[in-house]
């Protein structure tokens, strides 16, 4: 039930925080919460796997370190990353911003929204997505930057 609640509190609070816009861009980040619970997170998970593997018993307990190094790289792997919209483009960085995808608006096919998981999708032409999940926080002004610059699915 603590999970659970716990859960439901981190996305309700990235939904009540809102976009910041910095010198005319908005700037959609992970919110605080998500921030804080994966960025101590991971490094935990990692020092607890490296502990288990010093460890004497490590030949007994080797499934331990895999774990929680799974849940380490898991954590890494979902890092919700920075969406940035201005009046020309948005983009979207790449694990800890070091890649970021650049999309002119006018080069954007659809966006669409999915209600079953709160995901906003931007899909330009050639392919490439750009994702606002319910990590982000901004969802509304996400979408309302989305909808006055592309057509909504």
């Amino acid at each position: 039930m603590l999970v659970v609640f716990g859960t439901r509190w981190f996305l309700a609070a990235s939904l009540l925080q809102r976009g910041k816009v910095l010198a005319g861009a908005v700037h959609f980040k992970g919110s605080i919460g998500i921030r804080l619970l994966f960025g101590l997170g991971a490094p935990t998970a990692f020092y607890g796997a490296g502990v288990v593997a010093m460890s004497p018993n490590f030949k007994s307990e080797w499934w331990v370190c895999v774990v929680l190094a799974g849940v380490g790289a898991s954590v890494i792997a979902m890092w919700p990353e920075e969406i940035i919209t201005n009046s020309i483009n948005i983009s979207q960085g790449r694990l800890f911003g070091l890649g970021r995808t650049a999309i002119p608006w006018p080069d954007i096919d659809y966006a669409t929204e999915n209600p079953a998981n709160g995901n906003i999708e931007v899909v330009p032409k050639d392919g490439r997505k750009i994702v606002h999940t319910r990590l982000h926080v901004g969802h509304d002004d996400f979408l309302m930057i989305v909808r006055r610059h592309c057509r909504m699915f």
